[in-house]
């Protein structure tokens, strides 16, 4: 049976570190896209000098950036690494913005570095991390306007920054509460799957139309055949006539009887023809539409019960002869 992929771990805020190819592999071609670009950008747009110095410091980052997104695409890579190269695209990116108004000496930059705070809310999940690059940011972007720029324009660029940080905020809440959610529903699916599949008694999951959706060992056990010949039935093909009708009768039941399963013995079809009893229960499944459906072969209990039977009436036949041989002989 395929397993559903899970978070290993408690600690949901490091879990989006454990899917590179969901996380910081899209991070990190856009970041050498864009950084391509700003090499090209730079080398033509800019005045001789500054061009030189800019454009190598973005030919420098794309390189770094394409050196990870390889060992990211070729190399099983831990929560630690993957964190650690987020922070690093994150820090690189800083670094571009400010040199930017430290070799410019022109405050208009700063929008370059209110870009790079508000991104950092998505790309840094783990909180203390995100305080202490968002502090880092706003306290270099401070010393590089004080040392290098001049003008009346300082209040309007530190108001942007301020709002750059407050949507940071925002945006890095609402990506740690979906990370979160998503961490909890994962978990969720992960001990369901774990109960269902290890719960003694054959199990499956129905759609509202009666089609099998999951199934567990012990189901495809029970009636002989395997899992993808049983996924995607319905479940009424497994049994005889007169049992289709009970077990409609019971699903149209569970909608009356929230909460509750309702059970009765039917009969079933194996994968060779051959019918056999089993107890079948008929629930819903949460809140949702679809059933749980917990099937019990009474096959070895049938039999018990007919031994039994046999042993008493044996017993019987015994104490009945000696009755009448005791008569007899009187």
């Amino acid at each position: 049976m395929q397993q559903a992929p899970v978070y290993d771990g408690d600690d949901f805020r490091s879990e989006l570190a454990t899917h590179p190819g969901e996380t910081v592999i899209p991070l990190l071609i856009i970041s050498l896209s864009v950084y391509v670009m700003l090499s090209i950008a730079h080398a033509f747009l800019l005045p001789a000098g500054d061009a030189t110095l800019m454009a190598s410091i973005a030919v420098v980052t794309a390189v770094i950036i394409s050196i990870m997104l390889f060992w990211v695409s070729k190399f099983h890579t831990s929560a630690s690494i993957t964190l650690g190269f987020s922070i690093a695209v994150v820090a690189m990116a800083t670094v571009n913005s400010l040199a930017h108004i430290f070799v410019t000496a022109e405050i208009k930059h700063s929008t370059n570095v209110a870009l790079v705070i508000v991104g950092t809310g998505y790309v840094l999940l783990p909180s203390r991390w995100f305080t202490v690059t968002m502090f880092l940011q706003v306290t270099l972007w401070l010393a590089v306007v004080v040392t290098r720029t001049a003008g009346q324009d300082w209040p309007h660029y530190l108001f942007m920054i301020i709002q750059a940080v407050f949507l940071s905020v925002l945006l890095h809440r609402a990506r740690f509460i979906s990370v979160r959610n998503a961490a909890r529903a994962v978990t969720d699916e992960r001990r369901f799957r774990a109960t269902f599949e290890t719960n003694g008694v054959g199990s499956f999951v129905l759609h509202p139309d009666g089609q099998i959706q999951i199934l567990n060992s012990t189901a495809s056990e029970i009636f002989n055949r395997d899992y993808n010949q049983l996924q995607g039935t319905d479940f009424r093909q497994l049994l005889n006539p007169e049992s289709r009708q009970r077990f409609d009768k019971m699903q149209n039941n569970v909608a009356t009887r929230s909460g509750r399963f309702i059970d009765n013995e039917i009969v079933g079809f194996r994968n060779d023809g051959n019918e056999f009893a089993m107890r079948v229960s008929v629930g819903q499944l949460g809140e949702g539409p679809e059933l749980i459906v917990n099937v019990v072969d009474l096959t070895e209990l049938h039999e018990l019960q007919e031994q039994l039977s046999q042993s008493r009436r044996l017993k019987a036949i015994g104490q009945l002869t000696g009755g009448i041989a005791h008569d007899f002989n009187n």
